[in-house]
């Protein structure tokens, strides 16, 4: 049929290249993998009273909170309009997807522990699961945690929606 992707594509991403499919390392930005399966990532739209307000996500290994400051390994962050020394991360980072997903993946790469949870809604927004909250882990959420449901968009971060956003940077590299 077409429109579809195959239930065993798998996108993995790698944010070593440094930017999206588009060339871009900072905003709202896309990665594609096989049979136009697509994946956009952005922020919560929340705004942090300590550092900044959000500003979609970028591609970086020199975060406020990040334990691959200074590495050749890069991450997805949240991104902020803030700038200097306390650039802290004010939101939540979302990804969407352009089909549903049966499975999404990451690896929390906060440096100081504060708590988080993946959050998976449906194609109409509502929320059919989450994660256990956790720091410094793999986070992991599959269609056995969502009522057989497929998952369209992910939240990472503190609290679900605008209330959230993590004061030490809400980052994540692939598993």
């Amino acid at each position: 049929m077409a429109g579809t992707v195959n239930a065993a594509t798998l996108i993995d991403l790698n944010f070593n290249s440094g930017t999206d499919a588009q060339g871009q390392s900072q905003g709202n930005l896309v990665f594609k993998g096989a049979d136009g399966f697509q994946v956009s990532f952005t922020d919560d739209d929340s705004n942090g009273s300590n550092g900044g307000n959000a500003d979609g996500v970028h591609i970086t290994n020199k975060n406020y909170g990040n334990k691959k400051v200074g590495s050749s390994d890069l991450v997805l962050g949240a991104n902020n309009s803030s700038t200097g020394s306390n650039n802290y991360h004010s939101s939540g980072i979302v990804g969407i997807f352009n089909c549903g997903v049966e499975q999404v993946r990451l690896f929390d790469t906060d440096d100081d522990g504060t708590k988080k949870t993946l959050f998976a809604f449906d194609k109409d927004g509502n929320l059919i699961g989450k994660t256990n909250v956790a720091s410094q882990t793999t986070f992991q959420i599959d269609t056995s945690m969502t009522g057989g449901k497929l998952i369209h968009k992910i939240e990472f971060d503190t609290e679900m929606g605008t209330s959230g956003g993590s004061l030490d940077g809400t980052v994540f590299t692939r598993s």
